[in-house]
């Protein structure tokens, strides 16, 4: 269960936090006005919607293993993508990545909660859910502090907010975040991974 706990709870602080770092980007050092900017958040926002009922039907069609490691593993990719795209970036290919790992996000997250509360007694569900729903609040609310932080130390002496200088000191605070966030997202992955094989060991072993 920890070993879900973990990943349950650091995760928001990529999903909840990529809003915040996607609008400073985007107007910062990308230039665009603030229409534009929050509509780059607007697709990958709005497709967790839509795609948490899919979510739910892969996980009955195909048990946790295979959705939740594939979605995380292209999400992990998306924000690689990200820091090595972090000093070309334009508003379309911020944008396109977001929403690929909005829509891996949103088809799996949930299911983390539900692959570990397999293994918690029926009796002590509501509270397994309690302790799930409280880290990702957390998470979510670390993962804004600890992003608006990172490119505040990057843009700290860099000149007044619309020059050149602003502007690449910006990207470059981009590219401090994605790199936390594909380090965040690689941690979560392997996590799952040693849950997943912790608990195909344990069904082996005791058959």
């Amino acid at each position: 269960v920890l070993l879900h706990l973990l990943p349950y709870a650091i995760l928001p602080m990529v999903g909840i936090g990529f809003g915040y770092v996607i609008t400073n980007l985007a107007q910062l050092s990308l230039g665009t006005d603030a229409f534009v900017a929050g509509a780059l958040v607007l697709p990958g926002a709005l497709i967790g919607a839509f795609c948490a009922p899919i979510g739910g039907m892969l996980y009955d069609k195909f048990g946790p293993t295979r959705p939740i490691l594939t979605a995380f593993g292209v999400a992990t990719v998306a924000t690689v993508l990200l820091l090595v795209c972090s000093m070309h970036l334009t508003p379309a290919l911020l944008a396109g990545l977001y929403f690929i790992f909005g829509l891996s996000y949103a088809l799996e997250f949930s299911n983390i909660m539900t692959s570990a509360l397999r293994e918690v007694p029926p009796a002590f569900t509501p509270d397994g859910n309690a302790v799930f729903q409280t880290s990702m609040q957390f998470g979510g609310a670390a993962g804004t502090a600890l992003f608006s932080t990172i490119l505040s130390v990057a843009q700290a002496g860099s000149g007044e907010e619309g020059s050149p200088e602003f502007a690449h000191a910006t990207a470059v605070g981009g590219a401090w975040t994605f790199a936390v966030m594909t380090a965040i997202c690689a941690l979560s992955v392997v996590c799952l991974a040693m849950a997943f094989r912790l608990r195909a060991w344990v069904s082996r072993s005791s058959r």
